[in-house]
């Protein structure tokens, strides 16, 4: 069981430090920001496209880190020569694989986490600049 997270571990490193992840992840941040103004195009139950829109790019950009880090991982392995090194050592093919699975999961659960809270923060934002912007509004009508 500790060969398999030693490997996950390393597709883990792998993973985070591959270009194609940080673009991805750059543009499901995007698409959040835009779920942000998308809001104000919508007439009545704002929060709800906002929520939707935001759940549904971490869920694609989710499916698309999968396919190219799922792609690109045992390819690199068998480009760089170094499948041949470990599957040498006394590990089976079915751990190998269940540590670059495990260790994919692993980099999808985080970006998942990232996205999970700064689509929280921007929601929480959200709500609180309209109540402060209600608040703002009723104080005036008080005035008045």
């Amino acid at each position: 069981m500790m060969r398999v997270w030693a490997i996950a571990i390393n597709t883990f490193r792998e993973a985070v430090r591959n270009r194609i992840l940080h673009s991805i992840v750059f543009f499901a941040v995007g698409m959040i920001l835009l779920s942000i103004v998308l809001k104000d195009v919508t007439i009545g139950e704002q929060e709800k496209v906002v929520r939707s829109i935001a759940q549904s790019s971490i869920d694609f950009f989710a499916s698309i880190i999968a396919m190219f880090l799922g792609i690109s991982t045992i390819g690199k392995e068998i480009e760089n020569k170094t499948i041949y090194t470990l599957l040498s050592k006394p590990i089976s093919k079915g751990h190998f694989i269940l540590g670059k699975y495990t260790g994919l999961m692993l980099t999808i659960g985080l970006e998942i986490l990232l996205l999970g809270i700064f689509y929280t923060i921007s929601a929480v934002w959200l709500t609180w600049d309209n109540s402060s912007n209600f608040r703002s509004l009723k104080t005036k009508k008080k005035a008045l």
